[in-house]
Parts: structure tokens; sequence; C-alpha cells
């Protein structure tokens, strides 16, 4: 259900940057935009893991559904 979810298929376009990815789904999931700190460390993953944009948007909204912070203000 997550990798077909609008907001996944939206960052499966290749001129999206790792950034737009990164806060839009901050702020669908968790209602709040990234740090500085953890917009970072999640372009470093990305970078690291050779993600494309859709892989990528699925992987992070995974780990933030999965997240205490999630948890608890959901």
């Amino acid at each position: 259900k997550i990798e077909q979810s609008r907001v996944v298929t939206t960052f499966n376009k290749s001129k999206v940057e790792p950034e737009q990815i990164i806060s839009g789904l901050y702020l669908a999931v968790l209602s709040r935009f990234p740090t500085q700190a953890e917009t970072q460390i999640i372009r470093e993953h990305f970078q690291a893991q050779g993600l494309k944009n859709r892989e990528a948007a699925a992987d992070l909204t995974w780990a933030l559904l999965n997240s205490t912070e999630f948890l608890y203000r959901h």
C-alpha cells in the first residue's frame, strides 16, 4: 500500500531532489519539517544505498511510520 500511495508515487519523478522527498515525507507522516541533522543522515543513506527516488521514498516512509515519534503523535 505504501509503495502505491500517492505520496510515494509523487516522488518517482527523476527531477525531484532528495531534500524535497525528505521534507515532503516528514510533513506527510510527522507533520513537521526534518532537522538539518535528519536530512543529512537520510541523504547519506540514499546515496550509500544508491536508491532511486521511489525506493528511497518508500524506505523513508516505512522508517517514519515505525518511529517512536509517529507512535506517540498518532
